[in-house]
């Protein structure tokens, strides 16, 4: 049996020969696995349509939802209800208990198994600078019109007091992304859907999101927002964040509390990033956080497999109580068990627990409710390995998030909605930029109506209600 899996290993270790690899060799000693690793997501692009268009693919293809519905269209890869059925118990328990199933249906069949990833672990929240309103004298904004006070202060006032004008109060991410400190009060996320009067739409069509606009634009004309915030991409805004530049960011929590702030602090031990809490109010009343979905991969099985039960097996291990087990690896080494609940060893702390970085075992914790996740971050939080803060993110997330309602995916918005979107955003950039007016987002909503819009609603609808 023959399985992808795109990840980076370490340079010595071979894909099919370590600790993970053997493990699934032990659990199934009636097949032959074969892992075929591809280190690089654009390399692995071209190499699976090449593997799936010549019937040259393995038995279980790692893909996206986008892969999925195309593939299941061209009838290049089967329907997995019957066996997922009969051979992955462990797989149903823990995924379609939350519905992330769903990601994976198309046209009333699954086609596709997940990864999922609790959006709830490593949610975005809006984090500003505390150590900064506290030099300058201000309170934590609650508001647009405070947020907008506080990004000139951030960008004008010397927050950090080196007498440089080297800080922002934000920035962003190429193609307005990671900019929800400014569109979420208005209800709207640019990437999202959200169901207004019973019906799901898209929020690019949404007239919040022309307030939204308006709103970016006067920030971006008072200079509050980095010059480079519409081309930089994310690791490039990662690395400014890490480096303190920005007075108001967007970040996934984990990444802010455990890498940020600590790093931060080595030459300023009172520098920190907190989280807004309750996010940013908009002129509605709104309060709104993004919230990612819960598929991160997709894996299908080819018509041609001669063993099609084989690679469902062998996913569905992956979310047994033994894997799960296996997954954390040595205790002392890689993980310390802290109030009941395994706790990973930071690999700056021990090196040599990741030297098989890489697995194809998903960690349960991703399929856990809200209530454990709460439940085990207080119980880790008492015992001192990690901030309260994560406590507080996932209640946040819990009670702000805009989880989104489409799930099951429509073939007509996977072929035509990325036109649609590159239109908005060229537009969207240039109406903040001063390009094109305001109102120029009237016409792009009529633009979307008569080019396929209408239709991408509808089947959304269809298959999503």
């Amino acid at each position: 049996m023959r399985a992808t899996h795109v990840v980076e290993l370490p340079a010595e270790t071979d894909a099919n020969e370590n600790r993970y690899a053997n493990i699934f060799a032990r659990a199934f000693p009636e097949y032959d696995i074969t892992w075929e690793i591809v280190p690089a997501v654009s390399d692995y692009d071209q190499k699976k349509n090449l593997a799936i268009a010549s019937g040259n693919a393995p038995d279980l293809i790692q893909c996206s939802k986008t892969d999925m519905v195309l593939w299941a269209d061209q009838g290049l890869i089967q329907p997995l209800d019957a066996l997922i059925e009969q051979y992955a118990p462990d797989y149903r328990r823990n995924v379609a208990a939350n519905g992330a199933d769903l990601y994976g249906r198309y046209l009333g069949r699954q086609y596709s198994l997940i990864t999922p990833s609790n959006p709830m672990l490593n949610g975005r929240h809006q984090f500003v600078r505390k150590d900064w309103l506290d030099r300058l004298g201000l309170e934590m904004p609650r508001t647009t019109e405070e947020l907008f006070t506080v990004l000139k202060a951030f960008t004008f006032d010397d927050p950090d007091g080196n007498g440089k004008n080297d800080t922002y109060g934000m920035s962003g991410v190429k193609n307005l992304a990671f900019m929800d400190q400014l569109t979420s009060p208005f209800d709207v996320d640019f990437d999202s859907w959200s169901r207004v009067d019973g019906q799901i739409v898209p929020d690019i069509i949404r007239p919040e999101t022309k307030e939204a606009l308006a709103y970016i634009k006067k920030c971006w004309e008072a200079g509050v927002i980095e010059p480079d915030a519409f081309i930089l991409q994310f690791g490039e805004y990662w690395a400014r964040c890490r480096q303190g530049y920005y007075g108001f960011i967007n970040m996934y929590q984990s990444g802010v509390i455990t890498i940020a702030n600590p790093l931060l602090r080595k030459d300023n031990p009172q520098a920190l990033y907190a989280i807004v809490a309750p996010p940013i109010e908009g002129p509605g009343g709104t309060r709104r956080l993004s919230v990612d979905s819960w598929d991160y991969w997709h894996w299908a099985v080819p018509v041609a497999v001669k063993h099609p039960e084989a690679g469902v097996r062998l996913f569905n291990y992956s979310f047994t109580e033994e894997a799960d087990r296996l997954f954390w690896g040595d205790e002392g080494v890689s993980h310390e068990i802290r109030a009941g609940y395994y706790f990973r060893i930071p690999r700056q702390k021990n090196p040599q627990a990741w030297a098989y970085s890489y697995n194809f075992v998903v960690d349960l914790y991703h399929t856990r409710s809200v209530h454990f996740l709460i439940e085990m971050w207080t119980a880790l939080a008492r015992t001192g390995v990690v901030s309260m803060d994560y406590v507080e993110s996932i209640g946040l997330l819990e009670e702000y998030g805009d989880h989104d309602p489409y799930r099951i995916p429509s073939l007509l918005e996977a072929e035509k909605m990325p036109v649609l979107r590159n239109y908005f955003t060229e537009m969207a950039v240039n109406i903040v930029l001063g390009r094109r007016p305001l109102d120029d987002f009237d016409g792009w909503r009529a633009y979307f109506y008569t080019n396929g819009g209408t239709e991408i609603i509808e089947d959304v609808n269809r298959l999503n209600n």
